[in-house]
């Protein structure tokens, strides 16, 4: 069990942490950023002691990230996502992805979101990648322009720059793309482009695997804000330290207040949803929000609730629906002249023919009230009066 790492919930140093969230949620006064370093510090030095595994280590320079070796790369985890990290075997299949997607080796390039707990709960529904882009508007049109080939195992379907979304062929967008980024102010102002694949794996076959890219201008940029460095594994083929800190007050109580916002909102539309399918929806993305905010502040029982949760068997096979779903939806926006060999080694990813309807009122209405439980304990342990409604 995660537990055994030795952190208390609802003691001093999770307190700490929660703080943290409800100076972001409040306007209060954050914690002592000195403290908050050296709480961090010391926990990744904990979860390298508790791990003794020789290729996991603490990083000094780095406060709150350890370092994993994996053949030629390394990978740099928050603290807290260590212990449930993605194992060799399954890092075999994610290295392949990073070959695939990435756009350059240069750049900081992060496994992110539930994937990084891969080592402990069992199902996926895609894989979720994001890279800092710190290269020049050249670089960027040019390493774009290479994605665009239509080769297996990864092909890339979609492309959105900023909020215009693309189908291939990608030639237009990009000879407007090339127009734009002729522009100094342009480039230094766009947010994130999306690359979203579809790739065949050995894990688990036919899979949607999206790279979001952010391109920034140093360490200060405001658009290194669009995501969560709380939430990614940073992967190097060198000793590099990460640049995102783990250790500021500010940052970690955005990332925590988001969770919880975001788990809040999903619950309170899987209360109003109008089929079992939707309500399971939407109480699945308010479990996986919890999840990684209970690891984060030390309520690693009630982690270990969740993680239960979506390991039974009823609750894996809808989340391969969903997973196949993601895939034929990439299907559907391939041209109707994409080669059909290619279509071939992705046909079978299409979605179950039924949502799995046996037991499922009744497992969605467990991990409702699941979900209600847990924004309780939380909202108790932020010193709330009442949990949400």
């Amino acid at each position: 069990m995660i537990g055994e790492a030795g952190f208390e919930k609802g003691g001093a140093d999770s307190q700490l942490l929660v703080r943290c969230m409800m100076s972001n949620e409040l306007g209060t006064n954050l914690p002592d950023v000195a403290l908050v370093h050296d709480l961090i510090l010391a926990r990744s030095l904990h979860v390298e002691r508790f791990l003794a595994d020789p290729d996991v280590r603490a990083r000094i320079d780095a406060p709150g990230y350890l370092a994993r070796t994996l053949g030629k790369r390394i990978y740099n985890i928050p603290y807290y996502l260590t212990p449930v990290f993605p194992d060799d075997a399954q890092l075999g299949f994610l290295d392949e992805l990073v070959d695939q997607v990435r756009l350059g080796t240069g750049n900081s390039f992060c496994l992110s979101g539930s994937s990084t707990a891969l080592g402990r709960v069992q199902a996926i529904s895609d894989i979720d990648f994001c890279e800092y882009f710190g290269g020049s508007a050249a670089d960027l049109l040019d390493s774009a322009q290479k994605k665009e080939m239509l080769q297996l195992p990864c092909v890339l379907v979609t492309l959105a720059i900023e909020k215009s979304d693309h189908n291939r062929p990608f030639e237009p967008c990009l000879k407007q793309f090339a127009s734009d980024l002729e522009s100094d102010e342009y480039y230094r102002k766009i947010g994130r482009i999306k690359f979203d694949y579809i790739s065949t794996t050995r894990n688990y076959g036919p899979l949607a695997v999206t790279n979001v890219v952010i391109p920034f201008y140093g360490d200060d940029d405001p658009r290194l804000s669009q995501s969560f460095q709380f939430q990614e594994a940073v992967i190097h083929e060198n000793d590099t330290t990460p640049k995102r800190p783990l250790v500021l007050p500010s940052e970690l109580g955005r990332y925590l207040a988001w969770l919880r916002g975001e788990a809040i909102s999903y619950f309170v539309s899987a209360s109003e949803a109008a089929s079992v399918e939707e309500r399971a929806r939407c109480i699945f993305k308010a479990l996986k929000r919890l999840m990684s905010l209970l690891l984060v502040i030390d309520c690693t029982e009630e982690w270990e609730l969740v993680v239960d949760l979506l390991n039974e068997a009823l609750t894996q096979q809808i989340i391969c629906g969903y997973r196949a779903t993601e895939v034929a939806k990439l299907l559907d926006r391939m041209p109707e002249d994409t080669d059909r060999s290619v279509l071939a080694s992705f046909a079978a990813s299409r979605p179950l023919p039924d949502f799995p309807d046996i037991g499922v009122a009744s497992l969605v209405e467990v991990a409702y009230q699941l979900a209600e439980n847990l924004l309780h304990t939380i909202a108790t342990l932020s010193g709330e009066i009442n949990g949400p409604e």
